[in-house]
């Protein structure tokens, strides 16, 4: 949430944190304020940590030394459109909508992983009554509860995939994602990850994602249970209706380091408009014709490590996005370089190549 400040600022604030209790050694819970992930690879099409922190409380739970985890998350979010019972001013509370992520993983051995995800976003408000209950399904943290309920009915938005990954000789990690959504939607990931350097903290990752248009998105009737929170998407930062290929590394020598990404994305959407990629737009009822646009990111980044724990570095970074459009008959290239120079912490995983 962002407020005036003085006469051309803005004030924002992070805050993040949980409590962790662990009654047994195979058995944890956690109450906090932050974000989660789901996958192997440097996105997820599933959950992921893109859109802003938000309450959560959670479960995990191991069986069989470690063959079997099981983990559910319940957290509470909102949109952007303010309530009409509150003042219209900086703050003013928001529409809220409720979530549940369940996710139901097998160990095979040390090197192989197979999971299952349901991601469900509930009706938590009504147009007439305000402020509402969820659904049965929310309170009850077991999976494959939503899909006993109508979703069109309850006004529930409920996003399922499954995921593996696979580790050769501790050098080499092979992983992939697949999302499942409401009728003819759904999404791919594969991955490469190489890690065998001398240094850990390296390694070279070449991925692919595709996700079909207007994944994600819901019809006019329940717009505020949209995949998203806080005016962000929940699971990829692109949306939906794209491919994209990413060539990401980050290689290190002793308190220096090189940071790179390369990523080619191809986006589908109606002529004149965002719908098809947009989520927080409903989905059509018929079917349209899609335009292409296709965009290049490169990013190149040289640099000191100062505290691994904070990230703490100086830098030097160059930055160069591309946007080559189909819709004119000559294709309009539209670059826009950036230079930067700084000194920086990350704290937490800052996504700038959506």
């Amino acid at each position: 949430r962002a407020k005036p400040f003085k006469d051309n600022g803005f004030d924002a604030a992070v805050a993040s944190g949980y409590i962790s209790f662990s009654p047994l050694s195979n058995m944890n819970f956690q109450f906090g304020h932050g974000r989660h992930f789901f996958g192997a690879g440097y996105r997820s099409l599933l959950i992921s940590d893109y859109a802003p922190d938000y309450p959560y409380i959670s479960g995990q739970y191991k069986f069989f030394d470690g063959l079997i985890s099981y983990k559910h998350v319940n957290a509470w979010m909102h949109s952007l459109e303010r309530s009409p019972n509150s003042s219209i001013t900086a703050e003013s509370l928001y529409k809220p909508k409720t979530a549940s992520f369940n996710m139901l993983s097998f160990h095979l051995n040390d090197q192989l992983e197979f999971s299952f995800f349901e991601g469900v976003i509930h009706r938590s408000y009504d147009e007439i009554n305000g402020r509402v209950n969820p659904d049965f399904s929310f309170f009850l943290p077991v999976f494959g509860t939503s899909m006993l309920l109508n979703d069109q009915t309850m006004g529930n938005n409920s996003v399922y995939g499954i995921a593996f990954s696979s580790i050769f000789k501790d050098k080499l990690e092979v992983y992939g994602q697949a999302m499942f959504h409401q009728q003819a939607n759904w999404g791919v990931q594969s991955g490469l990850k190489f890690f065998g350097f001398k240094d850990k903290r390296s390694f070279l990752l070449l991925e692919y994602n595709y996700v079909t248009p207007f994944s994600y998105c819901v019809d006019s009737v329940r717009s505020l249970q949209s995949y998203t929170h806080h005016g962000h998407e929940i699971a990829h930062p692109l949306g939906s209706g794209f491919s994209e290929v990413i060539l990401k590394g980050y290689l290190t020598y002793k308190k220096a380091y090189l940071d790179f990404q390369f990523s080619s994305i191809t986006s589908s959407n109606i002529e004149g408009e965002d719908s098809g990629i947009n989520i927080f737009i409903p989905s059509p009822s018929i079917d349209l014709d899609l335009v292409k646009s296709n965009r290049i990111y490169a990013y190149l980044e040289l640099g000191a490590l100062l505290n691994v724990q904070t990230q703490m570095k100086v830098f030097l970074n160059v930055t160069n996005r591309t946007l080559l459009r189909e819709i004119s008959s000559s294709g309009a290239l539209s670059p826009n370089m950036f230079y930067s120079i700084g000194f920086r912490t990350n704290l937490i995983n800052n996504y700038f190549d959506q």
